[in-house]
């Protein structure tokens, strides 16, 4: 995307949140999405008010004009939504708070009807600390990089620093004014610090006003650890994953020499890891065709979709090429299958430009309630499929093939709305969405809610005395979620058995509880989780149970 076609996008948001069609933070947001850098490394931002043009080349970000920056005819580097992700980190977390979508933080255990505590003051900046998490062990006197997110509604124009401190102690100071364009609402930063004495750290983030005014702050506490030889760490969680569909750019593709396409993958995190920062897609063989390699990958929950994507350029000479990509963890392991990309070069095939969008999308309720038909014109002869959207899940609900005009979703609930896009895809890009007006399903008959789905599991599989295991839960209900609480059933630990409580919203959720066993080996523990939908209606408990093998 250069910087025409962002200038082009930012004034349609900007009609969007004059209609009413975005609010003021999902504008804001919006906004950020069309950071741009150009082939020197410089980072381009439109400030959201202005429009005005702000650059960044690795000391702060300064008024610019791009125009007079980037030759004529020459082209920008463009950040893909998957790059930009990765380098805002956890920006989709403050997506998710800020347009209401999934909200999961733990809250002590508490029965179902039992009077919630009253709320705490919402600090003026949330401080998200990413990486590492909390209780992780960490090597002593190798650097440990505290991974970070601002994120404030109104902006972070308050903020002049922050601070790292260790046990109270601080230890490393970043300024943060000098980085901010105006009104930007969220900022990544990267504290380094070098352990220097085992046994546990607590690690507190503070961000500061100039007025030394604390405006938000996040903790966590890590374990230093001495290690005498080298020593393969025991997995907290499964990596996998799992192919799905070529979304563009088919086997086989025939493209004109030089033409620049979007190879989409849509695969599922079949395992128990969830993607978030430092997952990455790399290429592992074959030719390179000027694609980026490592490409951030979008954060995704374990069990859900995602599309994968690396923009490349056919080359310049006939022929066939192939690549293959794999995903990549933070700590360098290979996993799941290989992703192939394969195409044609032939001079006389024609070059691709992104389809039409599709026209008069309508939704109607289907089936006696219980499902939505979705209808559409396709205007364009170029699509290689059709992506649903649906305002409440953050991944697309549907894939269709070129040429279809309708899709039936049958994951709706009674007594729900829902608002629906459709966006038309080929290798060259994707269409401007075509968006319905929002649908109401109809009331819940008296005793007819089903009830909320939960998974509960356990990782690893063998637990050892003294060491650190996970509870992982996955829940999932057609009216949305409230609550899902984890306990322990007569362990004879008071901490494990009053449990925890995890708060969500939406129709998925997903969390963990870290947990270390300090008792006697040999003991089996069992765990129940049950979780609460809008209309009060609990699951059926899952239950799974951990022997405590004793310590090598």
């Amino acid at each position: 995307m250069e910087f025409q076609e962002a200038e082009r996008r930012y004034r349609e948001l900007r009609i969007e949140r004059e209609q009413g069609i975005l609010d003021d933070a999902q504008f804001r947001l919006r906004v950020a999405d069309l950071l741009l850098r150009d082939a020197n490394g410089t980072f381009w931002m439109l400030d959201a008010e202005s429009g005005a043009w702000y650059s960044n080349r690795g000391s702060g970000w300064q008024s610019a004009d791009p125009r007079a920056e980037w030759p004529a005819g020459e082209e920008s580097k463009p950040l893909s939504s998957h790059r930009l992700r990765y380098l805002l980190f956890v920006l989709p977390i403050a997506i998710l708070l800020a347009a209401g979508g999934l909200a999961l933080w733990q809250t002590p255990a508490l029965p179902w009807q039992a009077p919630a505590a009253s709320a705490t003051p919402e600090p003026p900046v949330q401080v998200i600390i990413a990486s590492p998490g909390d209780g992780d062990e960490v090597p002593l006197g190798q650097e440990v990089r505290i991974e970070l997110t601002l994120s404030a509604g109104p902006g972070l124009e308050m903020v002049d620093r922050v601070e790292l401190r260790v046990d109270g102690r601080m230890v490393r100071e970043q300024a943060v004014r000098t980085r901010l364009p105006p009104s930007q609402a969220t900022l990544p930063l990267s504290l380094p610090w070098r352990p220097d004495a085992v046994g546990r750290c607590h690690i507190t983030i503070v961000a500061l006003s100039a007025g030394q005014e604390t405006l938000g702050s996040a903790e966590i506490e890590l374990k230093v650890a001495e290690l005498s030889a080298p020593a393969v760490p025991r997995p907290a969680c499964i990596l996998q994953a799992a192919f799905l569909s070529d979304v563009t750019v088919p086997p086989g593709e025939i493209l004109a020499p030089g033409a620049r396409a979007d190879k989409v993958w849509q695969v599922r995190n079949s395992g128990t890891c969830a993607w978030g920062v430092g997952y990455e897609l790399v290429r592992v063989s074959g030719d390179g065709m000027g694609a980026a390699s490592p490409i951030g990958v979008p954060p995704t929950p374990a069990g859900q979709p995602s599309d994968l994507a690396v923009t490349f350029r056919a080359p310049g000479e006939a022929g066939v090429y192939s690549a293959a990509w794999r995903l990549r963890s933070p700590q360098g392991e290979l996993f799941g299958p290989p992703l192939d990309l394969e195409i044609q070069v032939k001079a006389e095939a024609q070059r691709s430009v992104p389809p039409a969008r599709p026209a008069r999308l309508e939704a109607r309720v289907v089936d006696g309630g219980k499902a939505v038909q979705l209808t559409w014109l396709d205007l364009s002869e170029n699509e290689d499929a059709f992506r649903v959207h649906r305002q409440d899940v953050e991944a697309s609900v549907g894939l269709v093939p070129a040429n279809a005009q309708a899709f039936l979703d049958r994951s709706v609930a009674c007594g729900g709305s829902y608002r629906y896009s459709v966006v038309a895809f080929n290798a060259a890009g994707a269409s401007s969405p075509a968006e319905a007006p929002e649908i109401s399903m109809p009331a819940c008959a008296a005793g007819s809610a089903s009830l909320p789905t939960l998974i509960l599991t356990v990782v690893p599989t063998q637990v050892v005395a003294g060491e650190p295991f996970t509870l992982i839960f996955q829940a999932e209900d057609g009216a949305g979620l409230v609550q899902v609480t984890i306990q322990g059933e007569d362990t004879g630990d008071p901490e494990i058995d009053e449990g925890q409580g995890f708060s969500c919203e939406g129709h998925r959720c997903a969390a963990s509880w870290s947990l270390t066993w300090h008792g006697e080996a040999g003991r089996t523990l069992t765990f129940v989780a049950e979780a609460w939908n809008v209309a009060g209606v609990q699951s059926q408990p899952a239950r799974v149970q951990v022997t405590i093998e004793p310590s090598p």
